[in-house]
């Protein structure tokens, strides 16, 4: 298996800012992740989850095996307001393909705030 790891790297808060979206309207960013069978896939976030925002994967494709998710602090540890970047590893486990969404939002608030998709086909 090949230990290749595709990212990609999304920074929500400076590319897709929640202002850009109308009220009520949700900002999205669309990529295509070719991988081979047995290759890592990374999707990457930028968030602010001091503020109470927080990215969930809503859903993945059966092609892709989720390995780990992980949430890193940007920025000094005490610093108040710094961003977080969420990060989720997949295994590309068989040749298919679909689309991994994740959203963006309070735990108390129904509205989503942003959303990622990322289309993957995997050979």
């Amino acid at each position: 298996m090949r230990a290749l790891i595709l990212a990609v790297i999304l920074f929500a808060l400076v590319v897709v800012p929640v202002s850009a979206a109308g009220p009520g309207q949700m900002a999205t960013c669309d990529q295509t992740i070719t991988a081979q069978r047995g290759d890592l896939v990374s999707v990457s976030v930028e968030g602010n989850s001091s503020a109470g925002y927080a990215w969930r994967l809503v859903g993945s494709p059966g092609c892709l095996k989720l390995a780990r998710h992980t949430s890193t602090r940007l920025g000094n540890n005490a610093c108040l307001g710094c961003g977080t970047l969420e990060t989720w590893v997949f295994r590309a486990a068989k040749a298919g393909k679909g689309t991994v969404t994740l959203e963006c939002k309070r735990s108390w608030e129904k509205k989503v705030a942003r959303v990622y998709r990322a289309e993957v086909r995997v050979k």
